[in-house]
């Protein structure tokens, strides 16, 4: 297990160039126990990443986040996506939370537009440090079902800090 997290903390740990990226080009790589997919720019043109152990409905292939930062706004989104990381997938969750290396913060984040069972597929969060363009890395917690799920994630080096 040491292995795997050591290969996922250098697979995503990168800087980000400010650079346009090549729209064709991916800007995006997990790595877990199930596959080593580059998995591409996600659905909201953002970082895709697998949630370790956090399931669809089958119980047998884990969610995948997208992370997603507009800077004019100064607000992140998680997204919660299906096991092919192609749909967003509703979940029902009791907190979510975004905690950055750097700076050093972290936020609450709130779903956006629960359906009538509290499910939502969008956790939104605003703070002055997300209009500032750079890379962010760090790490989202979300509680379902009273069991935390935390999963790192970091932005690469040939990210593309478009206005979303």
């Amino acid at each position: 297990m040491k292995r795997l997290t050591w290969l996922l903390v250098l697979t995503l740990a990168v800087g980000c160039s400010g650079k346009k990226e090549d729209k064709g080009k991916s800007s995006a790589r997990t790595t877990t126990e199930e596959d080593d997919d580059d998995h591409g720019p996600g659905p909201h043109k953002g970082l895709i990443v697998d949630i370790e152990k956090l399931m669809d409905s089958s119980g047998k292939k884990n969610l995948h986040m997208e992370f997603v930062v507009n800077h004019d706004k100064k607000e992140v989104r998680v997204y919660i996506l299906d096991s092919k990381a192609k749909a967003d997938y509703p979940i029902k969750a009791e907190k979510a939370t975004l905690a950055i290396d750097k700076p050093k913060f972290s936020i609450d984040l709130n779903p956006e537009k629960p359906d009538a069972n509290g499910k939502a597929s969008c956790f939104v969060g605003k703070d002055d440090r997300f209009g500032v363009e750079q890379e962010f890395a760090g790490t989202f917690t979300v509680i379902v079902d009273g069991k935390p799920y935390s999963q790192p994630f970091a932005e690469k080096a040939d990210h593309d800090h478009k206005k979303k």
